[in-house]
């Protein structure tokens, strides 16, 4: 499909000066530190990037289904998984095809890289680890199958489009699968550590800090693992409502300040503190919308993106007093979770636009159309945005 462009404002331009701390904006160099999903263990969704692109394309490449995949960038690559059940790795300047790898089922969760290896799961038929360089993969391990939707849950599991993606800290990898298990593994063998089992699907991303894992279930329960072993911390129940009395948690958490954030299918955000688990505060959002959005942090904001809402919103990380709330001059459902960079946060909607707004007031500043659908985040380096979309597409945006 041929994609096209839609710039929002005449005011888009760049903001502030690149900065070099490639680390936490999941670009290092080859063999260096982690890279993965949210730009870090923590998934505070903030790049340090700070050229704003201009909404022109760089260039585009089909891929051969949808792109529902986060995708990281790796020394000169860009690396991100399609539905065709393909892991695709490009050079990022160009564009140009280095190698794919033809995974297990289909890639929709976001890749993580640690020393020359990327990590993937496909379909919840296999978890790869695969050479980063050459393409070749190096083991694989399987999950269980898949545990059966809950038949009293409306639109389950039709809205489950993204699974949940490896996260790797304090020396291993770290994902969730579909048959309610987290798994904790030695990143250069595969070798199981230990397994954490819920009660429901696992399509959220776990987050790690300070030796502690953050995991949100589809059985409506986010638990506080510790790191080293599994052992259960505390575990907090969300409310749930009518339509999803279980609350289902599809949310990537972010940890940040002694509190963790999340949201639930029960139309709510929540804040916990990290030390007991217990309710900071909770923000119900109207005409029952869902908050998938994993949440960005950005100079004391928590900002998510709603579903029948059909917005972004801003709340004060401390009390969860709503600060601005935006949307695109035709809205629609935002599944996707937001990307901040410099002072501008970048998500995609419904509608097939990615948009960007500033990031202290939600003005939007700017914008660009495809064809269909983002559900996965963008990751920016050096003013170039890169994101793929359920047209088929992977674009880079400068």
């Amino acid at each position: 499909m041929k994609p096209s462009t839609a710039i929002f404002s005449s005011s888009i331009s760049c903001i502030l000066l690149l900065s070099c701390c490639l680390m936490a904006a999941g670009q290092s160099s080859p063999g260096s530190a982690a890279v993965m999903y949210r730009g870090d263990a923590q998934h505070s969704g903030t790049y340090p990037d700070s050229k704003s692109p201009r909404g022109k394309i760089k260039w585009a490449f089909p891929a051969g289904n949808k792109i529902r995949s986060t995708p990281v960038l790796f020394g000169e690559s860009v690396y991100f998984g399609s539905d065709d059940g393909y892991l695709y790795a490009l050079d990022s300047a160009s564009g140009k095809l280095k190698w794919k790898f033809k995974a297990a089922g289909a890639v929709s969760s976001s890749p993580a890289i640690y020393q020359n290896t990327i990590y993937i799961e496909a379909g919840n038929a296999a978890f790869h680890a695969v050479d980063a360089v050459s393409g070749r993969e190096k083991w694989n391990v399987k999950s269980g199958p898949a545990l059966v939707a809950d038949p009293a849950a409306p639109y389950s599991p039709t809205w489950e489009y993204e699974h949940s993606s490896p996260v790797i800290a304090g020396g291993m990898v770290y994902f969730g699968s579909a048959d309610g298990n987290l798994y904790a593994l030695d990143p250069a063998t595969g070798k199981q550590k230990w397994v954490f089992k819920t009660a429901g699907r696992i399509r959220a991303t776990p987050a790690v800090a300070e030796g502690v894992v953050y995991l949100g279930s589809m059985d409506g329960t986010l638990y506080a693992l510790a790191a080293q072993d599994g052992a259960l911390k505390w575990k907090f129940k969300t409310a749930g409502n009518q339509y999803f009395p279980k609350g289902e948690v599809q949310s990537s958490p972010s940890v940040s300040g002694g509190m963790v954030y999340f949201g639930s299918r029960d139309s709510a955000l929540y804040a916990v503190n990290t030390a007991d688990g217990t309710l900071q505060w909770k923000k119900e959002m109207e005409n029952s919308s869902w908050v998938i959005s994993g949440p960005a942090i950005y100079k004391g904001l928590v900002i998510i993106g709603t579903s029948d809402a059909q917005d972004l919103r801003a709340y004060d990380a401390a009390t969860g007093d709503l600060k601005w709330k935006a949307a695109s001059p035709s809205p629609g459902n935002i599944l996707a979770s937001p990307t901040i960079a410099g002072d501008i946060v970048y998500v995609g909607d419904f509608y097939g636009t990615m948009l960007w707004f500033n990031a202290s007031t939600g003005k939007l500043v700017g914008g660009f159309t495809t064809d269909s659908r983002i559900i996965g985040s963008a990751v920016v380096k050096d003013g170039v945005l890169y994101f793929g979309g359920e047209d088929e597409v992977f674009y880079a945006i400068e």
